[in-house]
């Protein structure tokens, strides 16, 4: 990649413990700072461009700070390369660049970033022809800070940046929370089991409703990008129902900008359940036009934020899953497809979350000249037990991944 013929400023620090290789090709003038605590050789080579390069031989963490970005990722951590500089006297944003993500085989980010919409919904930001998916998020301590990940060689390639100084637990907690966005740690072995069981089934003509899930289980589909927090997903949920998408984006765009904390590059993270709490009936109906969800998002956030409501507890709850649709459905404004789909993003696949887009993509992809009943579409799906809304979801976004995508 070319860089820019503009002043960068570049300082390296070496802190906590990965074997990295950072290389950083800008244009004429660089300035180079090196600050070295553990075994480390650095080689600065200048002519029409100029290449910065650090080697850690121990196990080392990098922080980096860049005035200006634009990144390529390589193998390991990942290339460096800034594309565009920022004036003299601007503050470097400190960035952390940790240990290669592990991921499962096989993964494939896209799938799981593409696995239903919210890729699409601020603050996530996905660049599709590089395949970097990043958005800020909050820390633990109050800050905000502005987080990627991107394929590479071992794993996922992981970046977290703030403004002023990133330490080491904030920087694991930026990659934990993504982690948990790309449901990593989630066991699908029992799906891939009961699915590659019936697949068999269906290859000797048995299981004539069973959906083609092959493709899924040759590439390691299943995983569904979720957010942060369960009550990013709730808020996001209300603002699928009975709507367009184009309103659903609006309204979340409308939220993030008005409510959201300030954050790195521009950006700004989700709203707190204090922010929304705090905000009146009126501020959803006029300002972010939620129309007849407003009243619903304000009672949601100031269950939230009073502790009357404790949503990220349901992350880790034993209970049924008919249970935990049981309580969803108090919720003001959670019906039969909001619950599900919640349900859904906390990894119960139970149900289907039916709606008006799955219901007819379906009959069109079954070939059927009317739209079955839901009965018989949970007829369908029944011998996936557990994992009928999962089979469900794959097989009528199957075309979101083929060679040509019909892009949701």
């Amino acid at each position: 990649m070319e860089g820019s013929a503009s002043v960068v400023a570049v300082a390296v620090e070496v802190e906590v413990e990965v074997a990295v290789e950072v290389e950083v090709e800008v244009g004429v003038e660089v300035g180079v700072e090196v600050g070295v605590e553990v075994g480390v050789e650095v080689g600065v080579e200048v002519g029409v461009g100029v290449e910065v390069g650090v080697e850690v031989g121990v196990e080392v963490g990098v922080g980096v700070g860049v005035c200006g970005w634009g990144w390529g990722w390589g193998s390991g951590v990942g290339v460096l390369t800034a594309e565009r500089s920022c004036p003299r006297g601007v503050p470097m944003l400190p960035i952390r660049l940790e240990r290669p993500v592990r991921v499962s085989e096989p993964f494939d980010l896209d799938l799981t970033v593409r696995s239903h919409g919210w890729y699409d919904l601020p603050p996530w930001r996905y660049d599709v022809e590089r395949r970097v998916l990043g958005r800020p998020l909050l820390l633990p301590g109050g800050r905000t800070a502005y987080a990627e990940v991107a394929e590479g060689q071992g794993g996922l390639a992981f970046r977290a940046f703030a403004e002023g100084r990133l330490g080491g637990e904030e920087a694991r907690a930026a990659q934990a929370a993504l982690r948990h966005c790309l449901a990593l740690d989630d066991d699908l072995s029992g799906f891939y089991a009961r699915a590659a069981a019936l697949e068999a089934r269906r290859a000797v003509g048995e299981g004539k409703d069973l959906p083609d899930l092959r493709w899924a289980l040759a590439r390691g589909a299943g995983r569904l990008l979720r957010s942060p927090t369960v009550f990013e997903d709730a808020v996001k949920t209300l603002c699928t129902t009975n709507c367009s998408w184009g309103l659903t984006r609006a309204m979340v765009t409308r939220l993030c900008d008005a409510l959201g904390a300030a954050a790195p590059l521009g950006t700004r993270a989700f709203p707190t359940p204090a922010a929304m709490a705090a905000m009146p009936e009126r501020f959803y109906r006029e300002g972010i036009r939620a129309g007849y969800r407003a009243p619903f998002l304000g009672a949601l956030a100031r269950d939230v934020a009073s502790g009357a409501l404790d949503l990220e507890a349901l992350r880790a709850s034993t209970e049924s899953t008919d249970a935990l649709a049981r309580r969803l459905r108090t919720l003001a404004g959670f019906g039969p497809y909001a619950t599900e789909h919640l349900l859904r993003l906390l990894g119960r696949h139970d149900h289907l979350a039916l709606d008006s887009w799955t219901r007819p993509k379906l009959a069109a992809l079954r070939g059927r000249r009317r739209v079955p009943t839901d009965r018989a579409l949970r007829r369908w799906y029944a011998p996936y037990g557990p994992f009928a809304g999962l089979a469900m979801w794959l097989e009528v976004t199957a075309d979101w991944h083929g060679e040509r995508p019909a892009w949701p």
